[in-house]
């Protein structure tokens, strides 16, 4: 008996496959776009954040309950 291999394409048609791999290329490349973005426009970010008080101190925010076994 052969065994099949395993892995998280397995179940899917090979069409599907292939066509999501022809495309991975392409979204990496938005992805990094938009991360460079952020990082040239970190400065501006901020200060937008700040101005309408949605950026604050970790000490600011507080910590979530310890989650207990209790009721």
């Amino acid at each position: 008996m052969e065994k099949l291999e395993q892995t998280p394409f397995a179940e899917l048609p090979k069409a599907l496959v292939e066509e999501m791999l022809s495309k991975s290329e392409l979204v990496g490349d938005k992805i990094y776009d938009s991360f460079k973005e952020i990082q040239n426009n970190k400065t501006k970010m901020r200060k937008q954040l700040q101005e309408q008080i949605i950026l604050k101190q970790d000490t600011e925010v507080g910590y979530p309950g310890i989650p207990t076994t209790c009721g």
